[in-house]
C-alpha cells in the first residue's frame, strides 16, 4: 500500500511540473500584402538588457532604431514593381534593422487618397510617388521634410533628385515612351512605330492601350499625344479627339500592372509606357521593343516620400537612406530599368546603356505637373464621359 501511496504521490508530482510549463508562443499573423519578414528571435528571459541596447534596435551599421520601431509600412506599385520591391529590397532593410517591412499597393492617385483619409491618424511611413502626386502631397501636407543627418545619401544625389524644400528625394529616374511588341508587328508586317501618331494606325485599331486618366501614365498618354499634335498639357483637345475616334476600339488599362499583364498575353501590341515598366518584361525575355519617338519622349521622376506624422518616422528615414544607397539604386537599375540618382552609382557599360541617364533626362520633356494637378479632374471626368471607360 506504502508504494502504491508513493507512486501516486511522484505521478501528482510530474503532472503538477508539466502544468506550470509556458505554452509556445503563436506565431505572427503574416499580413496579406507583406513581404516575408526576417526571422526573429523569440522572447528572452524578464532580465534587465544593459543601457545601450534597452531602448534601441541597432543594426551593425546605419541609423539607431528605436525598439517600439518594429514595423515599416510602405505603399508603393504593383506589378514588376511590388515583385522587386518583394524579393530584391525588402528582405534586406528587414535583415539589416531586424524589423517586418509590409507593403500596400494602389495607383498613384489611389494611394494619395488613402494617405489624405488618414492624415489624422497616419498608417503609412513611407510612399512612392512620381512627380505628379509628389507636388500635390507636399502641397496638401501630407508629407514630411527629410533630416540631412539621418538621410546621409541625401549629398551624393543629383541636383534633379533633390526637391527644393528638402521633402522627399528621387530614387529613379524614368522616361516614357512607346513600346510594342516586336513579334506580333513581324508578323504581321507593321512597320514599327517611330511617332506619337503610330498609336493610331489602323493596323493596331483594338490593340493599342494606354493607362487611365487617372493614373500618371494616362495623363501623360494625353501630354505626348497633344504634343505630337501641335499642342501640350495645357491644350489637350487633339489627344481627346484622337482617343475619341477609336471608340470603343480603345484599351485602356485600370493601373500598370494591368497593361503588363495585357502586353505579356499579347491582347495589347503597342501602348505608352514607362521604361521602368517595359525593362522588367524585356528582361523577362517578352518580345517588347522600346522606342524614343521623333517628338521625343517624357520624363518622369520617381520619388519616396515620408509621410508626416509617419507612426515609425526612425524607420521611415533609415528606409529612405537605404533606398537611395549605391547597393539598392543599382539593384533597381538592373530589374526595374531606374536610372540611379546615386551619383557614385557605377553601373556596367551594357546596363548603362539601357536604363535612362541623367543627359536623357535633362533632354526629355518635363510636363508642368503644377498645371496638371490643377486641371486633372477635368481631364478625368471627361475621360469618362467621352471615353467611356
Amino acid at each position: 500500500m506504502n508504494h502504491v501511496r508513493c507512486a501516486l504521490a511522484i505521478l501528482l508530482f510530474v503532472l503538477t511540473a508539466c502544468s506550470t510549463q509556458p505554452a509556445a508562443t503563436q506565431p505572427r499573423p503574416t499580413q496579406p500584402v507583406a513581404a516575408q519578414p526576417a526571422a526573429q528571435a523569440p522572447p528572452g528571459p524578464t532580465t534587465v538588457a544593459p543601457a545601450d541596447s534597452q531602448r534601441t534596435n541597432a543594426p551593425a551599421s546605419g541609423p539607431v532604431i528605436p525598439s517600439g520601431e518594429r514595423e515599416l509600412v510602405a505603399a508603393i506599385r504593383g506589378g514588376s514593381i511590388e515583385e522587386t520591391f518583394v524579393k530584391s529590397v525588402f528582405p534586406g532593410f528587414e535583415k539589416k534593422y531586424n524589423v517586418k517591412v509590409i507593403h500596400t499597393v494602389d495607383t498613384s492617385v489611389a494611394a494619395l487618397a488613402k494617405i489624405q483619409a488618414q492624415r489624422n491618424n497616419p498608417q503609412t511611413d513611407v510612399i512612392i510617388n512620381t512627380d505628379q502626386s509628389h507636388p500635390q502631397a507636399k502641397t496638401a501636407g501630407l508629407i514630411e521634410k527629410l533630416d540631412p543627418a539621418k538621410v546621409s545619401n541625401l549629398k551624393n544625389l543629383t541636383s534633379i533628385a533633390l526637391d527644393p524644400d528638402g521633402v522627399g528625394a528621387v530614387f529613379g529616374i524614368n522616361t516614357f515612351a512607346i513600346e510594342y511588341n516586336t513579334q506580333i508587328y513581324g508578323e504581321k508586317g507593321i512597320a514599327p512605330p517611330t511617332s506619337w501618331n503610330d498609336l493610331f494606325d489602323p493596323k493596331v485599331r483594338g490593340h493599342m492601350a494606354i493607362n487611365g486618366i487617372d493614373n500618371v501614365y494616362g495623363m501623360m498618354a494625353l501630354v505626348a499625344i497633344a504634343r505630337a499634335n501641335g499642342a501640350d498639357e495645357r491644350n489637350v483637345e487633339p489627344a481627346f479627339a484622337k482617343l475619341k475616334a477609336l471608340g470603343k476600339d480603345l484599351v485602356i488599362a485600370k493601373a500598370p500592372a494591368n497593361l503588363d499583364e495585357f502586353l505579356q498575353q499579347k491582347e495589347v501590341w503597342v501602348t505608352s509606357n514607362g521604361q521602368s515598366r517595359f525593362f522588367p518584361l524585356k528582361e523577362k525575355g517578352f518580345s517588347v521593343a522600346w522606342v524614343d519617338p521623333k517628338e521625343g519622349p517624357l520624363l518622369q521622376l520617381t520619388y519616396f516620400d515620408v509621410i508626416k506624422g509617419a507612426p515609425h518616422p526612425n524607420l521611415a528615414h533609415a528606409f529612405m537612406e537605404y533606398v537611395l544607397s549605391e547597393e539598392i539604386q543599382l539593384i533597381l537599375a538592373e530589374q526595374q530599368g531606374w536610372g540611379p540618382t546615386n551619383k557614385n552609382v557605377k553601373l556596367p557599360s551594357t546596363l548603362a546603356q539601357k536604363v535612362p541617364s541623367i543627359d536623357i533626362a535633362e533632354k526629355s520633356y518635363r510636363p508642368d505637373w503644377t498645371y496638371i494637378n490643377s486641371v486633372v479632374d477635368r481631364w478625368i471626368d471627361r475621360a469618362n464621359r467621352e471615353l467611356g471607360k
